[in-house]
């Protein structure tokens, strides 16, 4: 039921066009989780935050932390040797 949710959720999160689905799929989880495991919201929404921490932000942690620490990689530093339209061979 649990990959249910979360497969169901991330739909939502989709379908909703929001940047990371942020709260549809948050409301989504915490929604499915109180009424097909009858949980309490409270322990729901503690269940929603860990599992969205867990898979959206800590990828997103990630990502910003190798971008902080690489700009070479996605070109970010100036490049001197670099051609442009006025140093290219003839």
């Amino acid at each position: 039921m649990a990959i249910f949710i979360l497969a169901f959720s991330t739909v939502v999160g989709a379908a909703s066009t929001l940047p990371g689905g942020l709260g549809a799929a948050e409301a989504s989880i915490t929604g499915m989780l109180v009424m097909f495991l009858n949980l309490p919201v409270e322990l729901s929404a503690a269940a929603t935050l860990l599992i969205r921490f867990a898979t959206l932000w800590f990828g997103v942690s990630l990502g910003v932390v190798a971008w902080a620490l690489s700009p070479g990689l996605l070109s970010l530093a100036s490049d001197n040797n670099a051609s442009t339209p006025n140093n290219l061979p003839r």
